[in-house]
């Protein structure tokens, strides 16, 4: 999965004219396919295959190490085989788990339509503004907030610094905070029979960081 730092200024746009009529015909759109129905409409050409992004959402940067940073996972993966992949519960044990668990459900077609939907509603399905901060506004130790979009050929990357954080709220700022809240009820949003059952995700493969360990940074246990 790749990580916040890839250059959002290299993503295709799609015209204001476009943005506005798929705004403009939203609310039909909605409502021929109302709630929880697996319906076949198919407003947006979407990705197919196992490996393709339709939906990334993650957070990351801040006063962090490195190593917390390699292991932080998105919140929210959303794949072209419609297959959710989110974060599990994790019981408070020390240490936790070496590898974090993530579960997996199925959203139906219709589902993932209404959720591509909701981020045209937001205007997310063009080129990103950029989201800088208030004039006046310095932050220097928030994280990130990166959400990656995948719709009718194109790829749009919205990554936005101190997202949230009172004082920091523009017009473009709002909307990507307000599509990201919705995404936090995905049910909501996709429809009340949209969503499978979760299960256990199992990787077939894993990423390794080795690091040459120094000698003053470890020290032997206590007898």
């Amino acid at each position: 999965m790749r990580g916040v730092q890839e250059d959002v200024n290299r993503r295709t746009f799609l015209t204001d004219l476009f943005a506005a009529s798929a705004a403009t015909s939203l609310a039909a759109w909605l409502t021929a396919c109302g709630d929880g129905q697996d319906d076949t409409v198919t407003s947006f050409r979407l990705p197919t295959g196992a490996d393709d992004i339709v939906v990334r959402l993650g957070f990351g940067g801040g006063f962090m190490p490195i190593e917390a940073y390699f292991l932080a996972m998105p919140s929210l993966v959303i794949t072209g085989d419609r297959s959710v992949i989110e974060p599990a519960p994790i019981a408070e044990i020390y240490p936790g788990p070496l590898v974090a668990p993530l579960t997996v459900r199925t959203i139906t077609a219709g589902g993932l339509q209404r959720v591509i939907a909701a981020a045209a509603e937001a205007g997310l399905l063009a080129e990103p503004p950029g989201y800088a901060l208030p004039d006046g506004i310095e932050i220097y130790d928030a994280s990130s907030t990166y959400l990656d979009l995948a719709a009718d050929g194109a790829e749009f990357s919205h990554v936005a610094y101190a997202l949230g954080l009172e004082g920091t709220s523009t017009p473009d700022r709002k909307r990507l905070s307000a599509y990201i809240s919705r995404l936090g009820d995905l049910t909501a949003v996709a429809g009340t029979s949209a969503l499978g059952d979760e299960q256990p995700f199992v990787p077939d493969s894993y990423r390794v960081q080795a690091e040459v360990a120094e000698p003053d940074t470890t020290s032997e246990p206590a007898a």
